[in-house]
């Protein structure tokens, strides 16, 4: 399919010590490439969808929060188009930057690697995690990096 959506994930591991580490500390360590926090595989299913199952819920603060990353390799700087399924219940940070709470959205990124964090609140979200990126007219141009 033409379709660029991400198809494979990293999720944070649960551990007690995340656990401390979140408590300690706000989300946005976990998009600032916190060595504290370790990652896994977490893979999409067919219909591209990652299954909120699939990613480890932490208790923090009183609510359930998971963790997702992937990354994205810029080919061409521009501003760069992502589509999600659904913005509800999710937080996104394009290399620890916060991103507008909407569906769609189109940073400006220079050429490179580039880590899109996402937090995930299950209480405000039922539908699995889809993102897709998408052409932007007169925008530059990226490709999935698929670990």
């Amino acid at each position: 399919s033409k379709n660029r959506i991400v198809r494979s994930w990293q999720v944070v591991n649960q551990t007690a010590d995340r656990y401390t580490q979140l408590n300690r500390t706000s989300f946005s360590q976990v998009a600032a490439d916190n060595p504290a926090f370790l990652w896994s595989p977490g893979y999409a299913t067919v219909s591209g969808g990652l299954p909120l199952d699939a990613v480890p819920m932490f208790r923090i603060r009183g609510e359930n929060v998971g963790f997702a990353r992937c990354d994205i390799n810029v080919t061409t700087p521009g501003k760069i188009g992502f589509r999600l399924n659904s913005a509800a219940g999710l937080e996104v940070r394009i290399d620890g930057i916060p991103m507008p709470s909407a569906a769609e959205f189109t940073p400006t990124l220079d050429a490179g690697l580039h880590k899109v964090n996402i937090t995930i609140a299950p209480a405000k979200r039922t539908a699995p995690l889809q993102l897709e990126l998408v052409d932007v007219p007169g925008g530059g141009n990226a490709e999935l990096v698929n670990r």
